[in-house]
């Protein structure tokens, strides 16, 4: 069959045309993706973090709990979901002579500190800090950026 007969839709492009086709798509992919990590970020940035102390990790963390793991009194690791929104897990440690490691303070008025910063260097590249229960998102410039990717 001639193909200026051929039904609608059974003409395949050619490879060139199907690449420009997905190279045309993917910066609207990244630009939708973004928009949904701001909107995510903007929506809950200002929840607070509570606190739960447990004797092991949760295979199913909750959002908005930072989990210390261990002793009350001495725990020794924090484990919580990223707060960027692709829920991916975040496990630091809380022993000081670990490297890299944090230090959590609990609060008298119930809020947590975590210090210093987390910047994730796979995956999302999240970085921010927790005074007080709360996510501050932190700067980085566009060279760091372009590094970690």
């Amino acid at each position: 069959m001639p193909t200026h007969l051929a039904p609608f839709g059974t003409r395949r492009l050619p490879a060139a045309a199907r690449l420009a086709r997905v190279e045309r798509v993917l910066p609207m992919i990244d630009a939708v993706a973004r928009f949904q990590r701001w909107a995510y970020r903007t929506l809950y940035a200002r929840r607070s973090y509570k606190v739960e102390h447990c004797d092991d990790t949760p295979e199913t963390p909750a959002p908005f709990v930072l989990y210390l793991i261990g002793e009350t009194r001495h725990p020794w690791s924090a484990a919580f979901i990223c707060p960027c929104g692709c829920r991916e897990t975040i496990a630091l440690s809380l022993i000081a002579d670990d490297r890299p490691s944090w230090r959590v303070r609990q609060h008298r008025n119930g809020t947590v500190s975590l210090l210093p910063s987390v910047w994730r260097i796979k995956g999302c590249h999240s970085h921010f800090f927790l005074p007080d229960s709360h996510i501050v998102w932190a700067r980085a410039t566009n060279r760091l950026r372009e590094s970690l990717r």
